[in-house]
């Protein structure tokens, strides 16, 4: 039993731990946010018109590849995530021996 309770002790200071650098590192996400939204505001009203349009060329003309291409792109990604998602939740279940 002491080396459950030693386990369960362990378990809370990771878990406090853990809590203290997520509420110190929330200034840095919010200073993040606040550059991002600054960047878009600066950036966002110069977009305007597309390289086709001032070049003079015709406009582009959609084709079936082209949507196949993007469909299989967003398939792959997806795919991914939920391979990441599987692999993480697998590597979070496994249990480190307890060494005392």
């Amino acid at each position: 039993m002491a080396s459950s309770a030693a386990y369960a002790d362990y378990c809370l200071v990771d878990i406090i731990g853990a809590q203290e650098v997520a509420a110190e590192s929330a200034g840095y996400v919010w200073g993040e946010v606040v550059l991002g939204a600054a960047v878009l505001a600066v950036v966002v009203p110069f977009l305007s018109g597309s390289a086709r349009s001032e070049d003079g060329s015709p406009p582009a003309v959609s084709s079936g590849s082209v949507f196949a291409v993007g469909a299989l792109l967003v398939v792959t990604l997806a795919t991914s995530f939920y391979a990441t998602v599987k692999a993480s939740d697998a590597l979070a279940r496994r249990t480190a021996p307890v060494t005392l």
